[in-house]
């Protein structure tokens, strides 16, 4: 068109079109990023919202004085299946304050289900599920939060330093805090890597009794736990004058003392629900030790329910010792347990690492890098610095075009 490319208009137009071509990349990751953000999105709104709107007007929310939860008539199906197929069918329960409900039966009849269908997590077929009160839930694999054991216990509530010895306390948490490095503010990854099972059961119980909630839905939370310090749980934590005596517990389990101290029992087989007595469940010493073989209804329950002989040595109280350090008398008055378990201080996660976490050494890079087949790299490298080649020789050849638009425009004027 008659135009000159000089380098004035050249690279100004090269960077302008840099620009452009950064902006338009940059739409191209905003509709990937949206377009993962409605997935889920509609995978949160496909999970709260009730396929069947019938049911979910049917799940009542009664606003009363003192909490309850009442079932009524309820059927419960399977989780994850598409079809009708029912685990639970037309069952009836009741929970009333100061009142401890434990449900067993055999593994895959339906507990956890049932507890799920409390808190709203699977959504029956048909009947009501009355609750009234706030609920605190601990499902049978412990939830533990990326942050110290007092996190995840405290789980976002203030701390009242009372009552939060008395929890520590009464699941048995004490001699676990001392024996860990920083105590209650050991650093805890999202799975708890480097609790054991009773510890992360015993780090998931206090949260719960700690959360104060009317309704307290655990889903065997002392399986993990020895015979001795399971029985002292239960005594301190669901008994007539436990952390919870005022709220209503309802727990999945297969324990013994727990069995004991409930005041409604109810057994799951073959897709019902029925309240039993504790008697019905619990296998006596002169049970276990006799030849005669049992009804075949009653063998299931002694299969699943019978508590090993090794958790039956010692039938007396197990007392929990909290560490109290020496202190001479000429350095002042004694500290208590209670201060000694809030004074500790966080961990300076810069100076050290995570227990279980370690640095991931370099001979795993390489071999790593070594995987690739034989010359692979070769050619990855050598095709890396074609391309720069060929971004460096375009800028170059359009240099000396305007190099020789200048030349030839400086021949102009001077004819």
């Amino acid at each position: 068109m008659g135009g000159q490319l000089t380098s004035q208009i050249m690279f100004p137009a090269l960077a302008f079109f840099f620009n452009i071509n950064n902006g338009l990349q940059a739409i191209n990751q905003l509709a990937t990023v949206y377009q993962a953000g409605i997935i889920s999105f509609q995978r949160i709104t496909d999970f709260l919202t009730p396929l069947d709107h019938a049911a979910l007007q049917e799940r009542l929310m009664v606003r009363s004085e003192a909490p309850s939860v009442v079932v009524e008539q309820v059927t419960l199906p399977i989780p994850g299946h598409t079809g009708c197929q029912v685990l639970l069918q037309d069952y009836t329960f009741a929970a009333l304050p100061k009142s401890l409900s434990v449900i067993s039966g055999p593994i895959g009849s339906g507990k956890s289900t049932f507890l799920r269908s409390l808190v709203g997590d699977v959504r029956q077929v048909d009947g009501n599920i009355n609750i009234n009160g706030t609920i605190a839930y601990s499902p049978q694999v412990p939830i533990l939060i990326n942050g110290t054991v007092r996190d995840n216990i405290l789980f976002g509530l203030p701390l009242d330093a009372s009552f939060y010895a008395r929890v520590i306390d009464a699941t048995a948490l004490t001699i676990d805090l001392a024996n860990l490095a920083h105590g209650d503010q050991t650093m805890l990854g999202g799975t708890g890597a480097a609790l054991s099972g009773g510890q992360k059961s015993r780090v998931a119980l206090p949260g719960a009794a700690y959360s104060r909630r009317g309704i307290v839905i655990l889903d065997d939370p002392l399986a993990a736990l020895d015979a001795k310090v399971r029985k002292e749980v239960v005594r301190q934590v669901f008994g007539p004058e436990g952390i919870l005596q005022d709220r209503i517990p309802i727990i999945t389990s297969s324990c013994e003392p727990l069995l004991e101290a409930a005041d409604k029992v109810y057994y799951i087989a073959d897709g019902q629900l029925s309240q039993v007595a504790a008697s019905d469940l619990i296998v006596s010493p002169e049970d276990s030790d006799t030849d005669i073989p049992a009804p075949a209804e009653e063998l299931s329950a002694r299969i699943e329910h019978a508590v090993p002989p090794t958790s039956r040595i010692g039938c007396g109280t197990f007392h929990v010792k909290s560490y109290e350090p020496v202190v001479e008398l000429n350095q002042g008055p004694a500290v208590t347990d209670e201060e000694l378990l809030l004074a500790r201080r966080p961990p300076d996660l810069t100076a050290s690492r995570p227990s279980g976490v370690e640095a991931v050494p370099l001979r795993t890079y390489i071999s790593y890098l070594g995987m690739a087949k034989k010359g692979g790299w070769y050619i990855v490298i050598l095709l890396a610095v074609i391309t720069k080649l060929v971004d460096v020789c375009a800028l170059f050849f359009l240099k000396l075009a305007s190099e020789e638009a200048d030349t030839v425009q400086s021949s102009y004027e001077l004819v």
